[in-house]
């Protein structure tokens, strides 16, 4: 049961890494290229579409998986790994990116452009340190098993 709950974990962190990844060296350099209202737009589609998608399964199995291993693993740096995961990537997600992304939903066509281009620099932060730290995370769930 325990090593099928860390396969389980290792393949869904690696898919959560995959997705940030991507915003952090595709998507996100794209929509800076774009007109602040069109790269807003865009983003506020994304930040809307994505809470009926499959990520979300993704999101909050693997936070869910992270809990139950930090409670069930004999070894300390799966321990370890987890409470980096829940930290840094469910806590700065819950912490630093939704804000944003509600702060992005409420601009006005006044505010948006501040707005756009703060939420840029300090989303993309975030979500470095969200791929980072996943990646992380998943490198040493994989040396683990």
């Amino acid at each position: 049961m325990y090593e099928l709950l860390l396969i389980t974990a290792v393949v869904t962190i690696a898919l959560i890494a995959g997705v940030y990844l991507a915003f952090s060296v595709i998507v996100m350099p794209a929509l800076k290229q774009v007109a602040d209202e069109q790269g807003s737009a865009v983003m506020q589609i994304i930040n809307r579409d994505i809470l009926g998608s499959v990520f979300m399964w993704l999101f909050w199995g693997s936070s869910l998986l992270s809990i139950i291993l930090l409670l069930m693993s004999p070894q300390w740096f799966v321990k370890v790994a987890c409470v980096l995961y829940l930290a840094g990537m469910t806590g700065v997600t819950a912490a630093f990116n939704v804000p944003l992304n509600q702060q992005l939903a409420g601009a006005t066509a006044h505010t948006l452009p501040l707005i756009w281009r703060r939420y840029l620099k300090r989303w993309c932060w975030w979500n470095h340190c969200r791929a980072v730290i996943s990646s992380v995370v998943f490198i040493i769930l994989v040396v683990a098993g």
